[in-house]
């Protein structure tokens, strides 16, 4: 049972990898989506994925501290190429991310730099901080406070207690 929840989680983790991998080899005439909705938080993304999937026949549950969508019986190996596809195209109906504003990108700033005290105080290693200014250059806001520790229940339990902020959709 748990390996095939591991399974999943990986599938739909390099679902959204080979993604954003795909985004950046699409030619510059491919028309940009029309998102049908857009998320408003880590749960509300996780629950319009999940909607999504669930139209599409797959039976998913939504974390609601980390907006991470599972499956809570696994994907079967012979159908993860048509969850990966699932995925891929319910990912697709969000569109890309809409550049934060600088002020968004100053509060969100300080909101991960929180995360990042949080962790430090409770032993966990926090991924290096850029300087605001390599941060704000980015659209999207590139820093994971999360990102020096192991994928898995270690970062869940990190999530857990020092909750993530949500992004600004």
């Amino acid at each position: 049972m748990k390996f095939k929840k591991l399974l999943a989680a990986s599938t739909t983790a390099i679902a959204v990898s080979v993604v954003l991998a795909l985004a950046g080899c699409t030619p510059d005439t491919a028309p940009e989506p029309t998102p049908s909705s857009s998320p408003t938080s880590f749960e509300d993304a996780g629950n319009l994925l999940a909607a999504c999937l669930t139209e599409r026949g797959w039976n998913v549950v939504v974390d609601p501290a980390t907006g991470g969508v599972s499956t809570p019986e696994g994907v079967p190996v012979a159908q993860a190429p048509l969850y990966n596809a699932d995925v891929a195209d319910c990912l697709h109906q969000f569109g890309p991310p809409r550049p934060l504003t600088d002020d968004e990108k100053v509060t969100y700033y300080a909101e991960l730099e929180d995360v990042a005290t949080c962790l430090e105080s409770k032993g966990y290693p926090a991924a290096d901080k850029p300087t605001f200014q390599n941060f704000s250059e980015s659209d999207t806001g590139n820093w994971d406070p999360y990102g020096a520790i192991p994928t898995g229940s270690e970062q869940e339990a990190a999530i857990e207690a020092c909750p993530q902020p949500d992004p600004f959709f």
